[in-house]
């Protein structure tokens, strides 16, 4: 017997039908009677262990076919091809964190410590506790790793005392949060947690997700814990994608907010080098695996919470030798102005998001705006009007500032908890 098989987004349209004219569940039938055999079938147990993305198979101790979402990582000890029901994957793919691959890195390293500071990763937090923290960088790595896009955080170099542990933690406004946390139960409020570590250490480390809501809308001053989610171990100098049972945000203060912190508790050591990607709180009836967000779809959403006029790879920093990208304008009243001359920008920041604004000369080492035709100094930089629909950064000038001249600064937009 021929069948045509069924294009995916086709099937999708109809996998949650019963009817005997549903043509995916015609097609379901036929597998199960042994009519056709379009794909492998066999007994859970015997799902091939090393399929490739996106195989299918007809699993006929559960009724239905499977399709592989992620394949084995060789080398890495503990993993294994993930298969879900077909067509499950695609109703898990919101996730509720931004950039929780850790891809998006517009900052600089900065150094470990007691403190929560963002570092090259640009919507996770890093540091330590615990103990005593000796060296160590809060920065990013880019390979070497088997995460889902070769990103991750990572704690570089570190040396800890005592009952050591290195956190990542990620604030998100309740404008995000609120539709994962509806007043009653439902399948866009249970999420599945998953990680992924890696880590140099020799002896296994526990690790830990926890979930804090704000008490007040978008104020992280004081925070209640809505839950503590054991994610397991990571094995001794290896990597693990740790999962844990879903979590139900219905009827909580999410709304108001939310913060995800991931700890690792590497204990006394050092130095040593830990890993942190694939953050996931992710929508769906089944675990999923991380599925990536395009790297500039996943910008785009992080700009929201952090801007820079530099290029991507420029990190923000005075006397950077760099004015491609600087807000610019061309100068029409010469000399020093008292009411100043200004140019404006409109970024797009997260809702109810006032951006705190930084500038940076782009050829000296102070904040002032940079006359480009004179290569010398023009004003003092203040703002006006700032919001997150826009700033005003306005410049008194410089005595030698003439007609037509070219002056710039770079800036940053940082609307990060």
């Amino acid at each position: 017997m021929n069948v045509n098989p069924i294009p995916k987004q086709d099937a999708m349209l109809v996998a949650g039908s019963s009817s005997v004219n549903d043509p995916l569940q015609v097609l379901l039938n036929q597998l199960r009677d042994g009519v056709v055999s379009l794909w492998a079938s066999g007994p859970t147990a015997s799902r091939p262990t090393d399929p490739y993305l996106g195989q299918l198979y007809y699993d006929t101790t559960l009724g239905t076919v499977m399709e592989c979402t992620a394949v084995r990582v060789a080398g890495s000890p503990g993993t294994a091809a993930v298969w879900v029901p077909f067509g499950g994957v695609y109703a898990a793919q919101t996730n509720l964190l931004y950039d929780g691959e850790c891809q998006i890195g517009q900052g600089a390293a900065v150094t470990l410590t007691t403190a929560p500071k963002y570092g090259k990763v640009d919507m996770w937090a890093g540091w330590a506790s615990g103990g005593a923290v000796t060296g160590g960088t809060v920065d990013q790595v880019n390979g070497g790793t088997n995460s889902s896009t070769l990103f991750g955080l990572l704690f570089s170099g570190f040396t800890l005392t005592g009952a050591g542990v290195l956190s990542a933690r990620q604030r998100l406004s309740g404008i995000q949060t609120r539709t994962f946390a509806p007043a009653m139960s439902s399948a866009g409020s249970i999420l599945y947690p998953g990680v992924y570590v890696q880590t140099d250490i020799p002896a296994a480390v526990a690790v830990t997700m926890v979930v804090r809501a704000a008490t007040v809308f978008d104020n992280f001053a004081a925070t209640t814990v809505l839950f503590t989610i054991p994610m397991g171990n990571c094995p001794a100098a290896s990597a693990a994608l740790l999962t844990a049972a879903p979590i139900d945000l219905a009827n909580t203060t999410a709304t108001n907010g939310i913060e995800v912190e991931i700890q690792v508790a590497v204990g006394a050591v050092g130095p040593r080098n830990v890993i942190v990607a694939d953050v996931q709180l992710r929508r769906g009836g089944v675990f999923s695996p991380n599925i990536p967000m395009a790297f500039q779809d996943s910008l785009q959403l992080v700009r929201t919470y952090f801007q820079k006029s530099f290029p991507y790879f420029t990190a923000p920093a005075q006397n950077s030798g760099n004015t491609s990208g600087a807000l610019s304008y061309a100068v029409q009243q010469a000399g020093v102005r008292n009411g100043g001359q200004y140019a404006r920008f409109s970024p797009a920041m997260r809702a109810n998001g006032t951006p705190t604004m930084v500038t940076f000369n782009p050829n000296a080492a102070n904040a002032n705006w940079r006359n480009f035709s004179l290569g010398a100094d023009s004003g003092v930089v203040s703002f006006l009007g700032t919001g997150e629909a826009g700033v005003f950064i306005v410049n008194g000038q410089a005595a030698g500032d003439a007609l037509g001249n070219g002056v710039g600064i770079h800036w940053t937009a940082d609307a990060r908890f």
